[in-house]
């Protein structure tokens, strides 16, 4: 089960990887990044199924799955004038 979390605030919970893709397409996210799977025993989803799934259905989102201890330093580009 997935959860989407925008500005520290839970939008939506116990998603599957084919809710989780639209919804942050819906609304604007410029980059997703499938976390907190295999924290607790209830949740252990493989985040693949979800970067397969917006690979496979949503080509131009930026996504990125870190692996465990990998720190992500993010950096939005500049909007275009």
């Amino acid at each position: 089960m997935w959860m989407i979390y925008k500005g520290g605030q839970a939008l939506a919970d116990e998603l599957r990887e084919t809710d989780v893709a639209p919804h942050g397409v819906a609304m604007w996210a410029d980059l997703l990044v499938p976390t907190h799977y295999d924290l607790f025993p209830n949740n252990r989803d493989n985040p693949a199924f979800v970067v397969d799934y917006l690979f496979r259905t949503y080509r131009a989102q930026k996504f990125h799955m870190m692996a465990p201890g990998e720190r992500l330093l993010y950096v939005k580009s500049p909007v275009e004038a």
